[in-house]
């Protein structure tokens, strides 16, 4: 499945990446760091079996350049963008990231059966796969972009806000 990536990183064209060749993908450093790796933890014990990558392990993508572009890592001066290939991604809702408590097993045991399983309508999906192949590098410079991307997860955030708070 052809998608979109955002990454800090430049790979050549047709480079094939492994999320099982990194000690620590990029986003699992990153979730560390400031403290978030508690979440992928957590969404990870409740996955189901099968073809489900654990997140601290994982490759991620998106559906549509303006999601990526809504979410570049702010870490990177000038991100940079890519059309990938996945084999088997997973779609599970992102916004629900944002609704997890430390605390509170309970809820997040929720979130979780709807983050793997999702039964709502979503528009914002994460794509999850060990691997991706780079096909393209994209220009994602609009500004129209991100805010378009923004937008699509704002209306996914309320879904997530009238059902999990």
């Amino acid at each position: 499945m052809e998608l979109f990536h955002v990454s800090c990183k430049q790979y050549p064209i047709g480079y094939t990446l492994d999320a099982l060749d990194f000690e620590r993908t990029e986003y699992h450093a990153n979730a560390e760091s400031i403290g978030k790796a508690w979440i992928d933890d957590s969404l990870d014990a409740s996955r189901p079996q099968g073809q489900y990558p654990k997140r601290s392990k994982t490759l991620f993508a998106f559906k549509f350049i303006s999601h990526c572009a809504a979410f570049a890592d702010n870490r990177c001066e000038k991100p940079i963008y890519y059309r990938v290939e996945m084999a088997n991604p997973v779609a599970c809702p992102m916004c629900l990231l944002s609704f997890m408590k430390k605390d509170n097993d309970l809820l997040n045991n929720r979130i979780a059966h709807e983050y793997w399983t999702p039964t709502l309508n979503w528009d914002v999906f994460e794509y999850l796969d060990t691997q991706m192949k780079i096909l393209n590098i994209f220009d994602a410079s609009a500004p129209f972009l991100a805010a378009s991307g923004m937008m699509n997860y704002m209306d996914d955030y309320h879904l997530a806000q009238a059902r999990f708070t």
